[in-house]
């Protein structure tokens, strides 16, 4: 069963039971308990089990894939499995749909086949703690790096003397104008003056309309008197073609 089909969001659901807590469980467990969600705990680790009723979770302590468990949480809406071990999981999917259709189970595998053999049991989804560790990682990396290099622009914005020409090539299409536009706001959110330059022609109907519609003010290259600029950025264009 998925949860998109049966009109329900993983948000509108309220009861939860987590088997097997480890690290990744105890972690989940946290976040639904903070989220106000009911959440029923099963580990087969004594000493696991009362650390969490410690912490006031309701823990109980069974190994997963025995019938009295999967009768305790037959009426949850949620089960994530997430002990490790294969064995353990499929037997524990294959009594919970034995008992009912309805309930949403993720469980966890650790390499592509424990996944499909998962998932054939029963599970709506199956999930790899490392594959979401590492994609999670890179998310960060590349937020890190979007972060950096708009660091980088700013200060390049922020360090010119005078004002900032933004060249565009020639008879810029919309892409290229709004990039533009982009860096202008920018620009001028610094306390810089910005002006967007272009040769050629603003030629289709469509794109000129683009322009007059929303106001952007863009300055032929060619137009006497300009001011001198500090710095010169040169957008959607490439080098040593004449493009610019």
């Amino acid at each position: 069963m998925c949860a998109a089909t049966t009109g329900l969001t993983m948000a509108s659901l309220s009861t939860y039971a987590i088997l097997g807590c480890g690290s990744v469980g105890h972690a989940v467990a946290d976040e639904l308990v903070s989220e106000g969600k009911e959440v029923l705990i099963v580990d087969e680790d004594d000493d696991r089990v009362e650390t969490l009723r410690d912490q006031d979770m309701d823990a109980r302590q069974a190994r997963i894939e025995t019938d009295a468990v999967a009768d305790a949480v037959t009426d949850r809406d949620v089960v994530l499995i997430l002990a490790a071990g294969e064995a353990p999981t499929v037997q524990a999917v294959e009594k919970l749909r034995d008992r009912s259709t309805d309930q949403y189970i993720v469980a966890r595998g650790s390499d592509p086949v424990s996944a499909d053999r998962i998932r054939e049991a029963g599970a709506d989804v199956v999930i790899n703690p490392s594959s979401v560790i590492a994609d999670s990682a890179l998310r960060a990396l590349e937020s890190g790096e979007l972060e950096y290099k708009a660091q980088q622009l700013v200060a390049v914005i922020a360090g010119t003397d005078r004002r900032l020409g933004i060249r565009l090539h020639r008879s810029p299409d919309p892409d290229a104008i709004a990039s533009a536009t982009a860096l202008q706001a920018i620009a001028d959110s610094h306390d810089v003056e910005a002006d967007i330059h272009y040769d050629g022609e603003i030629g289709h109907q469509e794109n000129r309309a683009f322009v007059n519609l929303l106001g952007i003010d863009l300055t032929p290259t060619a137009e006497p008197d300009q001011p001198a600029d500090g710095t010169t950025a040169v957008l959607d264009s490439t080098p040593m073609t004449g493009d610019a």
